[in-house]
């Protein structure tokens, strides 16, 4: 892949190519984004049907995609070697998962162990992978665990693994150099939370982050369901569902039950109060100050996700016994990367606990190739982050008032922007997010018609370099979406995820979506 570098060092060679010629014409349906990228984490869905089409399994449809978000859709360098370690390991009738430890494994296992599937996981590693074989026709189930945990092998590791003529573990070299760049992450990680670099953990995926904070909360407090604050990001919904007997979810925050829920945490009701600052995708921003007070009462962990917010941004570990945070988003901003980082607070009192339980769980599980990657384009993480949000708060001002616009989601349009702004960092750029959704006047009409005469990037994923928009909702719960907008989240919903593109170039795009005789 070609590819320059700007001065920080970081990559930005393909993206520059969306950046100035974004993927949105129905012709360019499957493209990956960036293009021409083989390890993309996201593709072009160019049209509201292509959208509608791709979550019906259309085939047509999906025959064309070229890659897509790595939990969702299997990259084509990861079919091929989960093909070759069928042909090779599994037997008649059975299928190959390559999966990052042995740890993992054994979590898939107890996991289709309770869903009545028997697996077994083969006796060496592949090229540093363990190989779960389960029955083939028990794909979807498997694929669950996959999607839901986000603890998978990259794109690039399964293209290591086909490049090598005998595959065995990797070496000695690779291991080093692996935990050599792996630990410049923490670093990075460290400087910018304030904290050691021994309570920062990385893993394959901001997913895998939650999922294994939610472990560890099921085992300091077990058989307590969780507390979900806010509609949340639609996985980390269903790992607490997978995982706890119960997880009670609080969708709307400005219909909270404050009175009882408070009674609830004070008494010890739950292994966690989990939350997302700001919620994707509706932006709002909980009151942690006041979960806080409670929490503390009953040794309660709370546990906040900053993906949207940024930790360069805001300064939770005060308030919060730990932070989440999808790397593969803002850190990261090459749109070809997956990572996950878990930052446990040194400040609070469950800091500790949560440490203790987390030393056994395996970290540092990103391929040696995804860490460089991911150290090189991380570089710049925090300029990005202050340009993109900048960028942001600008364009909302500028689309407020659009009489096409019903509502714009955003912490400075839904009055809770305050709440953020407590936590802001001194020196840090102060904003809130480069993520925003729209609701268009008589939607069921608008909706479509604006999204497929957008000429920005359309695909999944968030907090790239590169701007890019999807039908959030449609994409996330297709299957649910009565549910979606009885908590509050509109089926016509359109999500907006900022860039570092010239903005008064951006907004003539939107407007230019938007005529004004609607």
């Amino acid at each position: 892949m070609n590819a320059a570098a700007d001065e920080s060092g970081a990559l930005y060679g393909v993206a520059q190519d969306c950046m100035k010629d974004p993927l949105w014409q129905a012709s360019q349906l499957g493209q990956t984004i960036p293009p021409d990228n083989p390890h993309a984490n996201s593709v072009c869905l160019p049209t509201w049907d292509a959208n509608v089409a791709y979550e019906e399994g259309d085939p047509a449809t999906l025959k064309a995609l070229q890659g897509g978000y790595p939990r969702f859709v299997f990259n084509p360098w990861t079919r091929k070697w989960i093909e070759k370690l069928t042909r090779e390991l599994a037997p008649e009738g059975f299928s190959a998962l390559p999966l990052p430890s042995e740890q993992a494994a054994e979590r898939c296992r107890d996991f289709l162990a309770l869903r009545d599937v028997s697996c077994r996981i083969h006796s060496e590693q592949v090229h540093g992978a363990s190989v779960v074989l389960y029955p083939e026709n028990d794909f979807e189930i498997v694929k669950k665990f996959w999607q839901h945990t986000g603890l998978i092998v990259s794109s690039r590791w399964a293209e290591s693994a086909l490049n090598v003529e005998q595959e065995s573990s990797f070496d000695l070299n690779d291991k080093t150099k692996q935990e050599e760049v792996i630990q410049r992450i923490r670093e990075r990680l460290a400087r910018v939370y304030e904290v050691d670099p021994d309570w920062v953990y990385i893993f394959p995926t901001g997913m895998a982050a939650i999922y294994e904070t939610a472990l560890a909360l099921q085992r300091l407090y077990p058989g307590r369901p969780f507390a979900q604050i806010g509609f949340p990001y639609v996985d980390s919904w269903k790992v607490q569902s997978i995982l706890a007997e119960s997880s009670d979810l609080f969708p709307s925050l400005t219909r909270l039950p404050t009175n009882a829920l408070f009674k609830q945490i004070q008494v010890g009701r739950y292994c966690g109060v989990v939350m997302e600052m700001p919620s994707n995708p509706l932006l709002e921003i909980p009151d942690l100050l006041a979960f806080q007070s409670f929490a503390d009462e009953s040794e309660t962990p709370l546990i906040v996700d900053d993906t949207l917010a940024s930790g360069a941004n805001v300064d939770l570990l005060h308030h919060a016994d730990a932070v989440t945070c999808s790397l593969t988003k803002y850190f990261s901003g090459s749109g070809d990367t997956m990572a996950g980082g878990l930052i446990v607070s040194p400040r609070r009192m469950l800091g500790a606990k949560l440490q203790g339980i987390l030393s056994q769980v395996a970290r540092n599980l990103i391929w040696k190739d995804d860490a460089i990657e991911l150290e090189r384009n991380s570089r710049d993480f925090e300029d990005r982050v202050s340009r993109a949000f900048a960028s942001t708060a600008w364009l909302i001002e500028q689309l407020r008032n659009h009489p096409a616009i019903e509502k714009i989601h955003y912490p400075t349009t839904n009055q809770q922007a305050e709440r953020l702004a407590f936590f802001h960092r001194p020196g840090g750029p102060k904003g809130f997010g480069a993520l925003f959704s729209l609701e268009l006047k008589n939607p069921e009409i608008n909706a479509p018609k604006f999204f497929d005469r957008l000429q920005i990037n359309k695909g999944p994923n968030l907090g790239a370099r590169f701007t890019l928009c999807c039908p959030y909702t449609l994409l996330a719960h297709y299957n649910e979406l009565d549910f979606a907008e009885s908590c509050g989240v509109s089926r016509w919903l359109v999500r907006f995820s900022i860039g570092l593109e010239p903005r008064e170039e951006l907004l003539e795009r939107i407007l230019s979506a938007l005529p004004s005789d609607w």
